[in-house]
């Protein structure tokens, strides 16, 4: 049996906006990485790889067990880079917010980065969940991730 073409006189499409989960918005993802650079960095710096460990716990209860242990003995598991983490970097970079030094290899963050940073801090219930999970963990070096990925490798 075919479709009956001839009796459709007009098609009509309504536009409507796809909602996009919170986490993945840019502006989240840019928020997160400019509190692990100003609260879990020394010198307000951090590598890729960090900046991935943290985006990964923040996403899991799993993730903020196994980021609380990474000063003592690390039980780190599989970690998945996540491109939208990459995005937010391109976007945290194009708006003046946070630059990438060649010469060591991390991401820093700026005046206007800090700025933005220190207004989400004052603000109790914005990212609360990321506020938590950084202040259970402290300041974090990128060698204690690099060496804990390295042992990780060697197992």
């Amino acid at each position: 049996m075919e479709f009956p073409f001839e009796l459709i006189s007009e098609i009509n499409f309504t536009t409507r906006h796809v909602p996009i989960s919170y986490d993945l918005r840019p502006l989240h993802k840019v928020t997160q990485i400019l509190l692990v650079l100003r609260l879990a960095s020394y010198q307000n710096t951090g590598s890729l790889v960090k900046l991935q460990l943290f985006n990964w716990a923040f996403k899991s209860t799993e993730g903020a067990a196994v980021l609380s242990t990474l000063k003592g003995t690390p039980q780190l598991t599989p970690l998945r880079f996540d491109p939208s983490v990459n995005r937010a970097l391109s976007f945290a970079i194009a708006q003046g917010l946070v630059e990438f030094k060649v010469t060591s290899g991390k991401f820093s963050i700026l005046e206007s980065g800090l700025r933005l940073c220190n207004a989400v801090m004052q603000d109790a219930e914005l990212l609360s969940k990321e506020k938590e999970i950084i202040r259970g963990v402290g300041r974090v070096s990128d060698n204690l991730v690099h060496d804990a990925f390295r042992k990780r490798s060697l197992i």
